[in-house]
């Protein structure tokens, strides 16, 4: 893991009810990880929900109210963003493969474990988990962006319809001014000529001039 990553590392949930072996986890990884300490699945819950930025569960297998497996299945049912790894000592090694395989798990250590090997699982669950919120990150940029474009469009096809029909009804009234003075017009024009050429009075006592207005 590159120095960037390790700067990066999501914090850990430990999930032990063993005293010796909770104090063993602490000693190993106090000094690289921020890692918060469980001794039930109660517990658990309830410091995945005051914690969010835990990413990485290790969780014992055997414990008071319940079994770690099942924990991590529940886990993965919800799709809660944490990498998930299982420490047991006597759990069925094909019932283990399967959750793996199922991605309940990401990894299991068997009891005893070597305290280096245990270290190169969780780098890589955090290397896993760096990725996964990446991706995170990119899908919801993309779905932002996406949104963004579609509010755009909806925008724009609704003043072009605006704009269309702001345009539709200045001609019609634009045309239907221009008929009218026309018309007007074309009225004046006979009446003035019946006037004049035909000796129809229909203005008594007024001339053209009194009709302009300047």
């Amino acid at each position: 893991m590159t120095q960037d990553t390790a700067q990066k590392r999501p914090a850990l949930l430990t999930v032990e009810d063993d005293p010796v072996q909770r104090q063993c986890l602490r000693r190993l990884l106090k000094t690289d990880w921020d890692v918060y300490f469980a001794e039930t699945l109660e517990e658990a819950e309830a410091a995945l929900a005051r914690h969010p930025e835990i990413g990485i569960l290790l969780c014992d297998h055997e414990l008071p109210d319940g079994n770690g497996l099942d924990f991590c299945e529940r886990l993965h049912r919800r799709q809660a963003p944490v990498i998930r790894i299982l420490i047991t000592g006597h759990a069925e090694t094909a019932l283990l493969m399967q959750a793996v395989n199922a991605q309940c798990l990401f990894h299991f250590v068997a009891k005893p474990y070597e305290s280096n090997k245990l270290l190169e699982v969780l780098e890589r669950a955090a290397a896993v988990f760096l990725d996964c919120a990446e991706a995170r990150q990119t899908r919801l940029r993309q779905e932002e962006e996406e949104n963004r474009r579609s509010v755009r469009q909806t925008v724009s096809h609704w003043a072009q319809i605006i704009f269309g029909v702001g345009s539709f009804l200045l001609a019609t009234l634009l045309v239907v001014l221009l008929v009218t003075l026309v018309l007007g017009a074309i009225v004046f024009v006979v009446l003035y000529v019946l006037k004049s050429f035909l000796g129809i009075d229909l203005f008594a006592d007024r001339h053209l001039e009194d009709f302009l207005p300047f």
